[in-house]
């Protein structure tokens, strides 16, 4: 049998958890020494096990911060240390050096430990490989409540548990331990039916994957981490050395200029390390620097103030972490068989659950697009970055994240930078998504658990354990939940209730206008939608959670998970347009094509008119405000700057094709992050928000070539886009999210709504109900609105019946009430000859013909991989966490749909079923369900080959003809009849304006002034005047120098643009979206011309020396000017122009965006009378 020689600390760390109070740890990291224990005939698990059990006991807890009593806490290490002696056998230490440590201790967080009784559920067999001894949704011990009621709603009033009271309680530090460089795995039980990650790798996952050193330096590492270089200079650093910029001996060299703060040493990096002069900070950059400096600290106080929801923080009123992303992107060698990695810029865009809890700078995101098996083989190692160990989490549809673990690679954990307090990825999984209460679930469905933490979000409200309510969803008529029900007979999916004072102090921190309805989120391993409960008026938040909305089962609620993290909140409904999936189906299910036309020739000229009037009075505050509705400028500027907390302030709707995360960037390595402006000429990347900028500074397109041409440019995307996406504008009709009635008084085939903004009331007529994505008939569905007085505080939401056969959101392209929404369409052209189809139910036969069935359960995954060495498994099981990266088949089948409804009609039987396989591919990452090989080949040989239809694809689409049996294709007559109102629209706008589309450069007095000052100056003899002539020659020689270069690249360019294209070149077309600035070849031109003019000594004293020189090179031409000063040109104009009295252009398009709506109404009134 043996002995088992382990330390004390290593014998808590492997068999006890987190809830133990700091005090515990404290008292076994002081007297940690070697233990030697005694194997019985029952295995050295059972030792262990036994070993944990008698320390606990000494210390007095029984396995939870809550049984800890006054008395214990007060006592010291030794007096602890005293009576252990006596319990375990202790052996003298070594002499011998302990093992060199290879991780870091676990970080043991208590910043908030409930008073509840918190430990592990009751469990049979040995302790580690343990299994619940009850089968209930809601663990024992967890402080958390079940109700269930027989009318699917919760009791207004929960009862108080006066045992449980919150407590809070500081997270101390935990010295340094020594573990070993490998602990094997223990024989366990056969009585036992779980794993758990913590015992089969000893808490060191990853300790045997193969590594992939993304940058390390075993000579310099340490002088970093002794210099105490901040974690973002390490990555500018390694950015360069990635690039190729510099290498770690440059670093080595110059390592001593590189200590401070990220504030004051990282945007110098680069002129550091290159000895060029350092370029000035933007406040984007700044921004950043100083919130990677809030977070180191608040990684040093150990407190999880990176959570929020703990007041002011380094001079944010409400701060929270996890603001800042880290990316790598992987890069793809010609043949595409081999990948590296470059370090793009960081950037602050969005915060996630994930980063706010482990810290911006211990998550990285994979960035690729491209051969998915490929990253598949090559994620599944551990990554090493700057001495660092990051390990793959489950993918995120395409994008994979890295959490960095408490592994060392050829480096030494550092206290400064809060080393200890890090944990190993056991450890994360097990707090996050614990796999003996989940054990149960598909192995691929618990692994896609953990995207919950990586939805894009804010946190807004703490509940306390006591007000956290779970119970029972409603079923449709003739269910239970005992028959375990489909998913479509679930009629509460994904949503719950919140209370109004949980509601009301949400509104009241992100500072709404009015009380939300429905709120998006997550919370305690739950994801979906809450609503207002109907009656609870209790002053304390309370939160009440559906089973449908539990995804993961946690056996004691943290801080962190009582955090309600907020998505988005339901607002009035916006703008609603159709788009070429719902036309489709409207015109299959009864609507005429000449109703789309019609309303698509409406809706083209209501949005370009208003573009094409550019001599009515006031024309550039009414140009202005046409280019700000058209582009949506306004609401663009404000997401860029809310960045990822943009939807729950309602700055932005989610399309139904958004993911969560975006906003993901590319930036050139060289570049400072993107900001929506050019770094150095300051002009806005995006068509509209430049012309805006310069209709704002006081000029007109009427004289102003360059402003002309921009607006023309505009027109004609703006038609274009309008035409190619088939986006017809639908003014009476709505947007809401979807919720099951909390009244239960809606019958089947009816709905409520209510607008917020409208004084007539709720809706009393049929309407046409959608949900996107939709691809067969039945996902639209004509319903009947009604009025039900139960339901009036329930404003801007769809409620749909509980009632019936199914739910409606079931029908609606198979959606559900955890946050998805409908399109509400009230036209009555629409309306009233839609017809609904019938469900067609998928096939028995089609899963099993079109998909392989990987279904293994989490229990059954974990035996599986303890049959195996400790490094086959952690291999094994990094193949199976990265197995859900899909490739993208979802959009090859998503254009298999548009070719075989072209080909075959919407209804036909193989058009259903490429329908079925869009949606089911959908959620194949957590079904386990995987595309057969053959099933994909054959499609692509049948339906891939089907050519593309120029209405799909008015680019690189083919001309064809319908067969006749199908009759006329919606989409062909839209397309035809849109060309010709375009065309009409066109030749009437380019007829009016011709004369101001030209390619001379007329003077403008106002940005002449500048350089014609200087000029003035520099008339005479006196030594003063000859001074400034001199010094107006090298700026004057600066610059036409600059004009020269830029030329010649125009040239370059236009021949590149001529040359002729390989023919798999000719028909791509230009990613969505505004250019970015390293798009832009000027940039070392712009560079150049920002960088000050030398030996300048006196110019200064006549003007200034930024706007002289963008005088200038407007004088030399417009775009030249503009292209290298755009925001000086505008300054200046505007300056000039707010000395024409009060009504000038400038204050009129001011007062206009002070006016808001009223300004909008207005205007649209003035359209109205021409």
């Amino acid at each position: 049998m043996g002995d088992i020689e382990m330390t004390m600390s290593q014998v808590a760390y492997h068999a006890l958890d987190e809830s133990y109070p700091p005090e515990f740890w404290n008292a076994v990291s002081q007297m940690d020494r070697p233990l030697t224990l005694t194997q019985s005939s029952s295995g050295s698990e059972t030792a262990i096990d036994s070993a944990a059990t008698s320390l606990a006991d000494i210390v007095g807890v029984g396995g939870s911060a809550a049984d800890l009593g006054p008395t214990t806490t007060k006592q010291t290490a030794e007096e602890v240390s005293r009576p252990l002696n006596n319990h375990l056998q202790i052996q003298q230490p070594h002499s011998r050096s302990p093992p060199k440590p290879s991780i870091a201790p676990p970080r043991v967080t208590m910043a908030s430990a409930s008073s509840c009784n918190l430990s592990e559920p009751s469990v049979t067999g040995t302790g580690l490989l343990s299994r619940c001894s009850e089968n209930s949704t809601v663990p024992s011990g967890t402080g958390l409540k079940r109700h269930s009621s027989g009318m699917g709603l919760p009791p207004a009033k929960v009862p108080r548990r006066s045992e449980c009271t919150a407590a809070r309680t500081k997270s101390l530090p935990v010295p340094a331990t020594d573990i070993p460089a490998e602990i094997k795995p223990l024989s366990r039980s056969s009585t036992a039916d779980t794993f758990t990650l913590k015992f089969l790798f000893g808490g060191q996952h990853g300790l045997h994957l193969e590594p992939y050193v993304v940058s390390h330096s075993a000579e310099v590492q340490p002088s970093l981490d002794g210099l105490q270089i901040a974690r973002g200079v390490q990555w500018e650093l390694v950015r360069g050395v990635t690039s190729g910029d510099w290498t770690w001996d440059d670093v080595d060299l110059k390592i001593d200029q590189l200590k401070g703060n990220n504030e004051s040493v990282a945007p110098a990096v680069r002129s550091i390390m290159l000895g060029t002069a350092r370029r000035a900070s933007t406040d984007h950059e700044r921004s950043l620097w100083q919130e990677l400096d809030r977070e180191a600290k608040a990684t040093v106080e150990n407190r999880s103030r990176g959570l929020g929801l703990m007041g002011e923080f380094e001079g944010v009123p409400d701060y929270y972490g996890g603001n800042v992303q880290c990316t790598l992107r992987l890069l793809h060698t010609a043949d595409g068989k081999e990948l590296n990695v470059r370090l793009e810029p960081l950037q602050m865009t969005r915060s996630h659950h994930l980063a706010r809890e482990l810290g911006s700078v211990s998550v990285i995101a994979l960035r690729d697009n491209k051969n998915g098996d490929l990253v598949k083989q090559w994620a599944r190692r551990k990554f090493i970055l700057c001495g660092r160990t990051y390990i793959a989490l489950p993918p995120k549809s395409s994008k994979v994240y890295l959490i960095e673990t408490s592994e060392n690679y050829g480096r030494a954990a550092q206290d400064w930078c809060g080393d200890r307090y890090r944990i190993s990825y056991d450890e994360y999984i097990h707090k996050n998504n614990p796999m003996a209460l989940n054990e149960k679930q598909p192995f691929a469905k618990y692994l896609t658990r953990l995207n919950l933490y990586l939805s894009t979000s804010i946190p807004v409200l703490e509940f306390t354990a006591e007000n956290i309510v779970f119970f029972d969803d409603q079923y449709a008529d003739g269910w239970s939940k005992d028959q375990r029900p489909p998913t479509e007979t679930i009629m509460t999916d994904g949503c719950g209730f919140l209370n109004r004072a949980a509601a009301a102090k949400i509104s009241a921190k992100l500072k709404y206008e009015r009380l939300p309805v429905a709120y998006q989120g997550r919370i305690a391993g739950s994801k979906g939608l809450w609503v207002l409960h109907p009656t609870d008026d209790s002053l304390e938040p309370r939160i009440w959670i559906r089973d449908s909305q539990k995804k993961i089962t946690l056996s004691r609620l943290l801080r962190a998970h009582r955090i309600f993290d907020l998505l988005a909140v339901s607002k009035p409904s916006s703008s609603v347009h159709l788009s070429a999936q719902s036309i489709v189906i409207l015109a299959n299910n009864g609507v005429p094509a000449k109703v789309f036309c019609t309303l698509q020739e409406q809706g083209l000229r209501d949005l370009i008119t208003p573009l094409m009037d550019w001599s009515r009075p006031s024309a550039t505050a009414y140009l202005w405000n046409a280019i700000n509705e058209v582009s949506s400028v306004t609401r663009s500027k404000l997401q860029r700057l809310a960045a990822g907390a943009s939807r729950a302030l309602g700055f932005e709707k989610r399309g139904y094709d958004t993911a969560d995360d975006s906003n993901d960037i590319s930036v050139d390595p060289q570049e400072p992050p993107h900001t929506g402006r050019n770094s150095y000429s300051g002009e806005p990347l995006a068509v509209p928000e430049a012309a805006m900028d310069l209709l704002q500074a006081g000029f007109d397109p009427l004289h102003l070539p360059f402003l002309s041409f921009k607006i023309h440019n505009l027109i004609k995307s703006t038609m274009e886009s309008f035409l190619a996406r088939y986006r017809i504008p639908l003014v009476t009709s709505l947007e809401a999210y979807i919720i099951p009635d909390p009244s239960g008084e809606l019958k089947e085939g009816q709905i409520f709504y209510k607008s917020s903004r409208d004084p007539d009331g709720p809706l009393k007529e049929q309407v046409v109900v959608g949900r996107y994505p939709m691809r067969e008939s039945s996902d639209m569905q004509k319903v009947t609105a009604v009025d039900i007085p139960a339901l009036a505080q329930y404003v801007d939401v769809l409620v749909i019946p509980i009632h019936g056969s199914r739910s409606l959101a079931s029908l609606l392209a198979g959606g559900d009430t955890d946050g998805d929404e409908a399109i509400i369409i009230r036209d009555p052209t629409i309306v009233n000859p839609f017809q609904n189809q019938p469900v067609v139910p998928l096939s028995t036969d089609f899963l099993p013909t079109n998909f392989e069935r990987q279904v293994q359960t989490v229990i059954d995954f974990g035996k599986k991989l303890e049959t195996m060495g400790v490094a086959a498994a952690q291999q094994a099981f990094q193949e199976e966490v990265l197995l859900g990266l899909r490739d993208d088949k979802i959009g090859v089948y998503s254009l298999y749909h548009d070719a075989a409804t072209y080909e075959w009609g919407l209804d036909d039987p193989r058009t259903r079923r490429i329908a079925h396989m869009t949606t089911t591919l959908l959620d194949a990452s957590k079904t386990g369900l995987r595309l057969k090989k053959k099933v994909d080949e054959a499609d692509q040989r049948v339906v891939g080959r089907i050519p593309r239809a120029m209405c799909f694809d008015p680019v690189n689409g083919l001309p064809r003809k319908r067969s006749s049996k199908l009759g006329p294709f919606v989409l062909d007559a839209l397309l035809a009849a849109g060309t010709v109102t375009r065309d009409q629209l066109q030749a009437k706008f380019e007829k009016s304006v011709a004369t101001h589309l030209t390619d001379e450069n007329p003077p403008d007095l106002d940005i002449g002034e500048p350089y014609h000052s200087a000029t003035v100056a520099a008339v005479g003899d006196t030594p003063f005047a000859k001074a400034i002539a001199a010094d107006l020659e090298a700026l004057r020689s600066h610059v036409i120098e600059l004009r020269a270069k830029y030329e010649n690249l125009n040239r370059q360019l236009a021949k590149s643009r001529n040359e002729p294209k390989a023919p798999w070149e000719s028909n791509k077309t230009r990613k969505k979206g505004p250019a970015k600035e390293t798009d832009n070849c000027m940039l070392p031109l712009m560079h150049d011309f920002r960088r000050p003019v030398a030996d300048l000594k006196f110019l200064h004293l006549v003007g200034n020396i930024d706007e002289i020189k963008a005088s200038w090179a407007f004088a030399l031409g417009h775009k030249f000017g503009f292209s290298m000063a755009f925001q000086d040109i505008c300054e200046i104009k505007r300056r000039a122009e707010l000395k024409r009295g009060p009504f000038n252009k400038v204050a009129v398009i001011d007062d206009a965006k002070n006016m808001g709506g009223s300004a909008r109404r207005l205007f649209k009134h003035m359209g109205d009378q021409g």
